[in-house]
């Protein structure tokens, strides 16, 4: 009796055990997803890298205006100062990062406080020694640039003048810096027209006769040119003079 209960017992017991199952043995990760890991981890490190160095302060200093620079006045140290800015790669290139060639120019338009001082906003000043003469012009505003011209900024004075039947442009003073210009009488319509009276600083004197000889004789045009790089005006364009009737 004893036995038969002790045998129920153990097959009561084994009835109630798991069955024992066999499992799939994990793996290692293969080769690719080595890789694969690799890769994504080296792409988190350089963008906390490049996060990182977005974060850091700028290192390089570039001049601005610390007070209001009115176009034709010469540039005092105390007009600019350095600022410590980040600018984009072609901005930086045209703006000044030395206070030492700002000082000394001239602005050939205003600049504001806080505003980059850039190279093309400046023009170099006369040397000291240099020997200039001034001379004013009075010139239609479609002949001064549209009166759109600023001191310090140079000119060639172009003159078209009929001479034996035959009529000729040429330069006749290159390089002329604008002292000033006033004057700017328009049209109310269509806010054109009217003239200007441009006022040049010229350092040959050969150039301040032929700029009067073409101002009594000839039509005279400026040509301002636009970039640093500008190819110079040579030569002269000539053509059959106007006929003009008898009265």
């Amino acid at each position: 009796m004893h036995g038969g209960t002790g045998e129920s017992t153990a097959r009561v017991v084994s009835d109630m055990r798991p069955p024992h199952r066999i499992r799939a043995r994990t793996g290692l990760p293969s080769g690719r997803a080595v890789v694969g890991a690799l890769l994504v981890a080296v792409s988190v490190v350089g963008l906390f890298a490049s996060w990182r160095q977005s974060q850091s302060p700028p290192t390089t200093s570039f001049v601005v205006a610390t007070r209001t620079i009115a176009a034709g006045h010469t540039i005092a140290a105390d007009d600019v100062a350095l600022r410590t800015v980040t600018l984009p790669d072609d901005v930086a290139a045209l703006t000044i990062a030395d206070t030492d060639l700002a000082v000394g120019s001239i602005a050939v338009e205003t600049v504001h406080p806080g505003q980059l001082v850039q190279f093309e906003a400046l023009a170099a000043a006369a040397e000291p020694g240099d020997d200039r003469f001034e001379v004013s012009l009075s010139l239609p505003r479609s002949r001064a640039v549209d009166g759109r011209l600023g001191a310090g900024e140079p000119v060639d004075v172009v003159a078209t003048i009929d001479t034996a039947g035959t009529s000729c442009t040429s330069v006749v003073v290159d390089d002329a810096r604008v002292v000033a210009i006033s004057g700017s009488d328009t049209d109310l319509v269509t806010g054109r027209g009217g003239t200007v009276t441009v006022t040049l600083a010229i350092d040959d004197p050969d150039g301040v006769l032929a700029a009067v000889f073409a101002a009594d004789e000839a039509d005279i045009t400026l040509v301002r040119a636009t970039t640093a790089q500008a190819q110079r005006i040579d030569g002269a364009y000539c053509a059959p003079g106007r006929i003009e009737e008898a009265p």
